[in-house]
């Protein structure tokens, strides 16, 4: 654990970083949304959804589409203060082939958390880079 943040806390982020992964797979739209603030900002594949309805859409495009499975590794945070923490993880992405699963994509997660008035850790920024 990082000094200045209680385990409570990094681990309730870390479930955040699991929920994303789980949500999205199982392609629950409105679970998925719920894991950001209301105005986020999420960046992916070049582009940018900004708000929930928007982040809400990114999902909904995805159901026609085999569902993989995403691995998020070698997570940091960084104190920011009290209520916001910036993380920074690899991610895999695996792909279902004929006869077994593979790794379709890789790269980074660069974000950042907040805490809401409710005391739930939630995405500000979510911005995926793809190595």
């Amino acid at each position: 654990m990082q000094a200045g943040i209680a385990a409570a806390d990094e681990l309730a982020i870390r479930n955040l970083l699991s929920r994303y992964a789980h949500t999205l797979d199982g392609r629950r739209a409105d679970e998925f949304v719920a894991l950001f603030v209301e105005d986020a900002l999420l960046r992916a594949a070049g582009n940018e959804f900004r708000g929930r309805e928007q982040i809400r859409g990114f999902v909904v495009s995805l159901l026609d589409k085999e569902p993989g499975k995403h691995v998020t590794v070698n997570t940091d945070l960084r104190v920011v203060s009290a209520d916001r923490v910036e993380v920074t993880s690899d991610f895999l992405l695996l792909a279902r082939g004929t006869e077994s699963w593979g790794v379709g994509l890789a790269g980074r997660y660069d974000d950042v958390v907040e805490r809401d008035a409710a005391g739930a850790w939630r995405f500000r920024t979510r911005v995926i880079v793809l190595a």
